[in-house]
C-alpha cells in the first residue's frame, strides 16, 4: 500500500527533472547565442569607436583650420558671432586692427609719401567711417560672415556625425535586440507551454491520487469492518470453545466417577416350534409382521441362573411367513442340551417392533476379534438384517459395540459418551456371533 501510495509522486518527480533538464539546455543554448552576439556587438562597438575617433580628428582639424582662418579677423573659434551687434562690428574691428597693426603714417612712411597726404587719407577714412559707408561696413562684415559660415558648417557636420553615430548605434541595438528578443520570447512561450503541460499532468496525478486515496480509504474501512467482524466472530468462537472445554472437562469429571454399563442379553423375541434336530430344521413363532427377514441369525437358549440365558444352538432364518418362519440349526453349541420346543430365540441386534440402533467405538479394524471384521463390514451386516448404525452416540442408541480399546481419543469418543449418557455397551465378539461367519 506504501509503494502503490508513493508511485504517483515518483512520476511527478521524473516529469519535473525532465523539465529542468530541458530548461537547462534551452538556457545554455540561449547563453551561447548571447555570447556570440555579444562578441559581434563588441566588434561593432570597436568599429563605431574608430569611426568616432576619425570624425573627432576631422572635427579637430576643421576647428584648427577655422582658427587659422579667423586669425586675421581678430575673432576666435567657439565664440558666438551673434553676440556682437551689427552697429558695433566696425568699431570692434577697428580696435583689433589698431592693436594688431602699425599706425598708418608708419606704414606709408616707407613709400616716401608726405605727412600731408597721409593726414588727408586718414581724415578721409575717418570721415567715411563716421558716415557709415555701406561698402566699408559690408567689407568689414565679410570676415564675420565667413566665421559664422564656417562655424555653422562645423556645427552642422558635428550634428550630422552625431546623428550617424546614433543611427548606427540604434541599428546595432535593433539588430542585436531583434533575434535575441524573438528567441527569448519563443523560449518563454515554450517554457510556459511546458509549465502548463506539467501543471496539467500534476492536476491529473492529483486526481488519480485522490481517487486512489479514496479507494484505499474505502478498502481500509472495509478491512476495518471485516477485522471487527472477525474479532467478534473470534470472540464468539472463543466463548463457545471455552464453554465446550468446560463442558468436556465436566464430562471428563463425570467419566472419572462413572463406569460404562455392559449389556446383559436377557430379552427373548419368541420360541422354537417343532424342532427336528436330525434334519437340523425348526420353526419359530415370529414372522414377517415381526420384522423377521431371511438370513437373520438367532440363538436358541434357555433361561439359567439369575435370569441369564444359556445358548444352546445357532439358528438362521430360511423362509418367512407372516406369523412364523422356518429356520435351520446351523451350529450346536451345547451337545448335552439339544434344541427342544419352547426354547427361547434371542438376538440383541433384532427387535420385533423397531430397528435396533447401535454405534461403534474403539479400533476401526480390530485384530483380536473373531471374526476380524472391520467396522464397515460389521455395519453392512447389521443393516442387512434391519438394524441402524449411527456415527455418534446419542440417547437414541440402544447400545455401543466396542471392538478393541484404542489410545486415540477420537476412537473412544462414542464409548465415553455412552458412559456419560448411560448407554450400555457390548463387546464386538459377543455381537458378531449374531451376524454369522
Amino acid at each position: 500500500m506504501t509503494r502503490d501510495r508513493f508511485a504517483p509522486q515518483r512520476g511527478v518527480s521524473m516529469v519535473v527533472v525532465v523539465i529542468v533538464v530541458v530548461v537547462t539546455i534551452i538556457l545554455t543554448v540561449t547563453g551561447l547565442l548571447l555570447h556570440a552576439r555579444l562578441g559581434h556587438l563588441e566588434l561593432v562597438q570597436k568599429n563605431l569607436k574608430k569611426i568616432r575617433d576619425d570624425e573627432q580628428r576631422r572635427a579637430d582639424a576643421l576647428s584648427l583650420s577655422i582658427r587659422e582662418e579667423l586669425k586675421p579677423t581678430g575673432l576666435y573659434a567657439g565664440e558666438d558671432p551673434k553676440a556682437l551687434p551689427v552697429n558695433t562690428v566696425g568699431e570692434e574691428l577697428k580696435k583689433r586692427q589698431e592693436a594688431a597693426f602699425q599706425p598708418v603714417e608708419e606704414k606709408f612712411s616707407a613709400f616716401g609719401e608726405s605727412r600731408e597726404n597721409l593726414a588727408a587719407l586718414e581724415a578721409r577714412l575717418n570721415e567715411k567711417g563716421k558716415q557709415g559707408d555701406l561698402y566699408a561696413t559690408l567689407q568689414a562684415l565679410l570676415p564675420l560672415a565667413a566665421s559664422r559660415l564656417l562655424y555653422e558648417k562645423n556645427l552642422n557636420d558635428q550634428l550630422t556625425l552625431q546623428q550617424t553615430i546614433a543611427e548606427n548605434h540604434a541599428k546595432a541595438l535593433s539588430d542585436m535586440k531583434g533575434p535575441v528578443t524573438q528567441r527569448k520570447i519563443d523560449a518563454i512561450a515554450h517554457l510556459r507551454q511546458q509549465i502548463q503541460e506539467v501543471n496539467r499532468k500534476i492536476d491529473a496525478e492529483d486526481q488519480t491520487f485522490s481517487a486512489k486515496q479514496q479507494e484505499l480509504i474505502n478498502a481500509k474501512t472495509s478491512a476495518d469492518a471485516a477485522i471487527a467482524q472477525e474479532n467478534a466472530d473470534f470472540y464468539t468462537w472463543e466463548r463457545n470453545t471455552k464453554n465446550d472445554i468446560r463442558e468436556k472437562q465436566r464430562q471428563l469429571e463425570e467419566l472419572r466417577v462413572k463406569e460404562a454399563i455392559k449389556v446383559e442379553v436377557r430379552t427373548a423375541h419368541g420360541h422354537v416350534l417343532r424342532p427336528d434336530v436330525g434334519a437340523k430344521i425348526a420353526f419359530i413363532d415370529i414372522g414377517s409382521r415381526d420384522l423377521v427377514v431371511p438370513g437373520l441369525k438367532l440363538m436358541a437358549a434357555k433361561s439359567g441362573d439369575q435370569g441369564r440365558l444359556v445358548y444352546k444352538a445357532q439358528l438362521e432364518v430360511k423362509k418367512v411367513w407372516p406369523t412364523y418362519a422356518e429356520v435351520s440349526i446351523t451350529q450346536i453349541l451345547t451337545p448335552d442340551m439339544p434344541v427342544i420346543e419352547g426354547d427361547l430365540i434371542v438376538n440383541p441386534l433384532f427387535h420385533t417392533r423397531r430397528p435396533i440402533v447401535v454405534a461403534f467405538a474403539g479400533v476401526k479394524e480390530p485384530k483380536n476379534v473373531r471374526p476380524a471384521w472391520s467396522v464397515d463390514e460389521a455395519s453392512r451386516r447389521i443393516k442387512e438384517i434391519g438394524g441402524e448404525v449411527q456415527a455418534e452416540t446419542t440417547p437414541q442408541v440402544d447400545f455401543v459395540i466396542l471392538t478393541e480399546p484404542s489410545e486415540q481419543p477420537a476412537d473412544m469418543q462414542n464409548f465415553n459418551r455412552a458412559a456419560i449418557l448411560g448407554v450400555p455397551y457390548l463387546e464386538a465378539a459377543e455381537v458378531y456371533q449374531f451376524l454369522g461367519d
